[in-house]
């Protein structure tokens, strides 16, 4: 089989687009120990072929040295073994993938490939789940309740629909009762949205809490946030609406942002994705632009730090179903599958310190995160919802 034909396998395969007679085709070959090489040249081929630019942090010379051992050193494949050539194959993805600075996993790749000292004690991703609060202290499991309207706070109504998000809707203005607040809270391993009484939409990332009226009142709307969420806000130019973290205010009147207020973070930042956002903290205040991002500190004197070009889709990848790192240290790295999968972390010896950039589903299981993650080097152990790192 010439190198031609194995490229083109392999990108159908990665692409989901093999036809099962070319799956066939790609099975064959990798249960040929004669196309060891050729599967070594063209995969060095991709190497080649890519600009130094475009390599991650995570890509290494060793990292690829590490793939690349792992794939040829497979014993040769027997008929009896019928998962092993998707284990191969998988992993030649993770060196493509790898190399153009992108690794993706799908439901139901690498599930040959994972060890058994993670898959035996292996971790399901996160979900939708949170706790509602109401005013009267009165606490709904909104992953139990049934859509239609669960709850009312005198003239609000609040509803699940049926994708599953909390929906206010406020009668009549005259029927208004202010001070009716309202709690959402996501555990470790929960997200949620809600539609707020003004129609603004927040998202909830993992280990979050959203406090905020059955209906908004006065002059200012306002919310109190920890953790972290993304807010759609509706424009309303007689009504500035306000996120309060525990270190600053962010004031808007119609945008689309993202606060990250995480206690165990080191400083609470807020990214601007459309429109424009003031950030107070103190004294000091700063007036974001799209694609900027500050960064506050829990010193109350502190001088506001402005990013002025992030990327956005990394900030908000959480929302859309991902990891993205970019040059991301061990612990940062940690902390986000810790919130989502609910483990704690612990090391063993030094911290490492490599950083890693790529992109990773959130809807798959933890051992399928680690078993890349320990393409660099790293070891992973999970006991109970304790993750050790080696």
């Amino acid at each position: 089989m010439n190198k031609d034909r194995i490229s083109y396998l392999f990108q159908r395969y990665f692409d989901d687009e093999a036809t099962e007679s070319e799956l066939d085709d790609l099975q064959m070959m990798l249960r040929d120990p004669d196309q060891i090489g050729v599967i070594q040249d063209v995969l060095q081929n991709v190497y080649d072929q890519i600009s130094p630019k475009q390599f991650d942090v995570a890509v290494n010379e060793q990292t690829k040295e590490n793939i690349f051992q792992y794939i040829v050193s497979q014993p040769q494949i027997r008929a009896s073994n019928n998962k092993l050539w998707i284990r191969l194959a998988a992993a030649a993805s993770i060196v493509i993938g790898l190399t153009i600075g992108y690794f993706h996993l799908r439901p139901g790749q690498l599930t040959s490939d994972t060890p058994d000292k993670i898959a035996k004690n292996d971790i399901a991703p996160g979900s939708n789940k949170a706790i509602l609060t109401l005013s009267n202290g009165r606490r709904i499991i909104l992953s139990d309740a049934g859509t239609g309207e669960i709850a009312r706070e005198e003239s609000t109504a609040i509803n699940k629909d049926s994708t599953g998000k909390i929906v206010y809707v406020v009668a009549a203005a005259g029927n208004q009762v202010p001070d009716l607040m309202n709690t959402i809270s996501t555990p470790r391993g929960g997200q949620y949205q809600v539609v707020l009484p003004d129609g603004t939409h927040a998202w909830l990332n993992a280990a979050s809490s959203l406090r905020y009226p059955a209906v908004f009142t006065g002059p200012n709307r306002v919310v109190e946030l920890t953790g972290e969420a993304y807010f759609e806000v509706v424009k309303d130019m007689s009504h500035p609406f306000h996120v309060i973290t525990a270190t600053q205010t962010v004031e808007v009147l119609g945008t689309h942002f993202n606060v990250n207020s995480y206690a165990d973070e080191p400083s609470v930042k807020t990214t601007l994705l459309e429109g424009s956002v003031k950030v107070i903290h103190g004294s000091a205040t700063a007036k974001l632009k799209p694609a900027e991002q500050s960064a506050v500190n829990d010193k109350v004197d502190a001088e506001i730090q402005v990013n002025h070009s992030v990327d956005t889709d990394d900030v908000i990848a959480w929302k859309e179903g991902k990891f993205r790192f970019d040059q991301t240290d061990m612990p940062a790295l940690m902390r986000q599958l810790s919130r989502w999968y609910d483990v704690d972390v612990v090391y063993q010896g030094k911290v490492p310190v490599d950083r890693f950039s790529g992109t990773l589903s959130r809807n798959v299981n933890i051992s399928k995160v680690l078993k890349l993650l320990e393409f660099t080097g790293v070891k992973f152990k999970i006991e109970g919802r304790k993750l050790i790192i080696k």
